[in-house]
This record gives structure tokens, sequence and C-alpha cells, in this order.
């Protein structure tokens, strides 16, 4: 089995295109790899860059304003280092998650949220990524998200 943090966790998220990732995404993210008994969770300290570059704000975790996964953040032009690249990260993680089907974590989210149809998604609650997932969920079934 495979340890990993919550750094390691949000930055994978982040490298997959969740712009931003609240407690219900992480929590039914972490439920559902540790269920398949390939990763197991344990807390350390965050990285500087991760306290440097990563904010928690209004519920979220995401980048700080202003910066991108692309972001150069290299003292030294002749060697570009991102943000991306600086933070802790797990290969063998990202991949699992490459291929993992995020729809029902995400209409699970909805579900918690009450949210009846993809036209009552709002942004402050969704990553673009997840509002992606479920206006396609939707467009591929025909049907809303969840029966009321």
């Amino acid at each position: 089995m495979e340890k990993i943090n919550t750094e390691i966790l949000v930055s994978s998220l982040f490298k997959l295109g969740f712009d931003k990732v609240d407690s219900i995404l992480f929590t039914y993210t972490l439920a559902k790899i540790t269920k398949d008994g390939v990763f197991f969770f344990e807390e350390q300290d965050t990285s500087i860059a991760f306290k440097k570059y990563v904010n928690f704000y209004d519920g979220f975790i995401r980048l700080k304003d202003g910066y991108s996964l692309d972001t150069n953040i290299s003292p030294n032009d002749s060697i570009p280092i991102t943000i991306g690249q600086s933070l802790f990260g797990n290969k063998y993680l990202f991949d699992y998650l490459s291929i993992l089907d995020f729809t029902d974590i995400i209409l699970k989210k909805a579900e918690d949220y009450a949210i009846g149809d993809t036209n009552e998604i709002k942004s402050e609650f969704f990553s673009a990524k997840e509002i992606d997932l479920l206006n396609r969920y939707r467009s591929e079934n025909g049907i809303c998200l969840i029966k009321k």
C-alpha cells in the first residue's frame, strides 16, 4: 500500500484539472481510494511550497490568486521550475486518479448539496472540472442528477 497525505492528494487533484478542492471532494476521493486498498492516509505537515502557493479560502483549497500550476517559481531563469513541479505528489496516485471515474463522487457531492439538475450548479460549490463532469453525465444520460 502507498502512503499519501493531504498535500499529495490535493496536488494530484490540482494536476488532474480540479482548480479547487473542498472537503466533500477530498473526503469522497480519499474514501474511494483507501477503500480500494491501494492507498492509506497518514497526515504530515505540508511542504514549504504548498504553504507558500496554496490557500484554504471559503471552504476550498486552491492556488493563491495570481498563480497557476504553470507559474515559474525558479530563482534561476535558465532552469524553469513550476508550482506544479514543486508540489509533492505521488506518480502512482496520479496515475490511479487519472483512470478513476469521478462521476459517482461528483454525483454524491451534488446530492449532498441537494442539486437536482445541472442548471442548479453553482461555481462557488463546484470546480470547473466538476461542473463539466456533471454536464457530461446529464448529456450522456439525458436525466437530472437527483430524483426530487
